[in-house]
């Protein structure tokens, strides 16, 4: 397991001891900073990052990363965030799912640490606790600790973790080991019980 931790950490470097972060409010976005995306608020120009390889890096900056902070910022003040006054004529936050506003994986860094910053911990820790599911999952499966390594960096640090690391939603398929690991165990269990009711019968 820490061979793969050190994988995935060497993989996340950049985010997690260079200041760097998975938000693309600062990329080529028209309409984030002004209506120039070489422009910050303040009016100062400014070459944006380069970011060649998520798939849509509007989503978070234009909807995702609003939605979190007005949630969070109705959280603090004792309000349940179920509805955004910014968007259109009101916009539901708490009928929408993927503003997660009840999601305490999710909202509890944001929360804690603002956006981006919580943004960053829920979807690194998540994927983070994926990675490790999927270790755990080879290993009770049979597997070797090897293939068990393998499987977990592989699963990890899948394309789309990469491409759809800015925006949250990437972060349920984390769930997939932990789901497949509650498949196996359940399976086992049932056999276990007719084992033991064919055993009664015998008698």
């Amino acid at each position: 397991v820490c061979s793969s931790d050190l994988v995935w950490a060497f993989a996340w470097l950049p985010i997690l001891v260079d200041g760097r972060m998975l938000s693309t409010g600062a990329s080529q976005n028209i309409g984030i900073n002004a209506v120039d995306p070489g422009r910050l608020t303040t009016g100062v120009p400014t070459p944006p990052p380069e970011d060649r390889f998520r798939i849509d890096a509007g989503a978070s900056a234009w909807q995702l990363e609003p939605w979190f902070t007005i949630a969070a910022r109705q959280w603090k003040a004792g309000e349940i965030p179920l509805w955004t006054p910014y968007q259109g004529f009101g916009a539901p936050l708490a009928a929408n799912f993927q503003s997660a506003v009840f999601d305490p994986l999710m909202m509890l860094p944001v929360v804690t640490f603002g956006v981006p910053l919580g943004q960053d911990v829920a979807v690194l820790g998540l994927l983070l606790a994926g990675m490790l599911a999927a270790f755990a999952f080879a290993r009770l499966v049979g597997l070797t600790r090897l293939a068990g390594i393998v499987l977990g960096v592989g699963f990890g640090l899948s394309g789309y973790f990469l491409t759809a690391s800015n925006n949250e939603f990437c972060r349920i398929y984390a769930y997939i080991p932990v789901l497949l690991m509650l498949v196996e165990l359940a399976l086992r269990r049932r056999q276990r019980s007719e084992e033991h009711t064919s055993e009664l019968q015998s008698r």
